[in-house]
């Protein structure tokens, strides 16, 4: 096994019963990521803006390429969250 390796993890959560949801954690990643954004644009210090929305904006993407592996699979590549369907 490789260290931290999703395929893994989601074959130990099925094998107990557990349903491992991709669209939710991009779901709940999204709403993180929007709160974390609108938080970062209400704070009344000017250097937690200037280093808090690039910081999401590198950390996003890496977060969805994870979360898109979840199941395994990379469904779409590009570490953005799925299209809504």
């Amino acid at each position: 096994m490789e260290p931290f390796d999703f395929k893994a993890l989601t074959d130990k959560l099925v094998a107990q019963g557990l349903p491992v949801v991709e669209d939710l954690a991009e779901k709940a990643a999204t709403a993180v990521f929007e709160w974390t954004e609108e938080s970062i644009l209400a704070h009344p210090n000017a250097l937690v803006k200037a280093i808090g929305i690039p910081a999401v904006q590198i950390l996003k993407p890496l977060a969805f390429k994870a979360i898109d592996q979840i199941d395994g699979k990379d469904d779409d590549g590009d570490g953005s969250p799925a299209a809504a369907e």
